[in-house]
């Protein structure tokens, strides 16, 4: 009866720990490229991370100021040529995950601002949909930003 209950509970463990995902802090060569270009282009960057928890990859940038309007909107355009199917592909790769990357959420955070944006390979949550009319593949970008609960 003890091997009983010992086993079962060494099942119930092994089960949590297997299914929990991963954060894995992601350096490519794509990503350290794209973190150069954005920290010379842009002075005021302090910071540019990467992390991939399944099935998501978010960018972290830590800014001195918020950015102008223009600055943000050339900001994103640069970060939108990055978020391609091949490197996001490469990104899973590159952490041992063989499905896409489902989302990718970026944070720019600034001393008294947070902005925060998403673009996804599907277009609906159904991601064995793999027809044409449900493949957004990151090319649209959107508002993602929810305000930290008050304390």
């Amino acid at each position: 009866m003890r091997y009983s209950l010992g086993y079962a509970a060494l099942c119930l463990l092994l089960l949590l720990l297997t299914g929990c995902s991963t954060t894995h802090t992601v350096r490519t060569a794509g990503t350290k490229t794209l973190s150069q270009e954005l920290r010379e282009n842009w002075p005021d960057i302090r910071k540019v991370s990467f992390s991939f928890t399944r099935p998501n990859l978010y960018c972290t940038i830590q800014m001195e100021n918020e950015p102008t309007a223009d600055e943000l909107t050339a900001m994103l355009d640069h970060i939108r040529g990055f978020a391609t199917i091949e490197h996001m592909d490469h990104i899973t790769s590159s952490v041992g995950w063989s499905g896409r990357v489902s989302e990718f959420h970026l944070r720019i955070k600034a001393p008294e601002k947070e902005l925060g944006y998403y673009s996804q390979y599907f277009k609906t949550y159904d991601a064995s949909n793999y027809s044409p009319e449900n493949i957004e593949a990151y090319q649209i970008w959107h508002d993602d930003y929810t305000p930290p609960a008050s304390q």
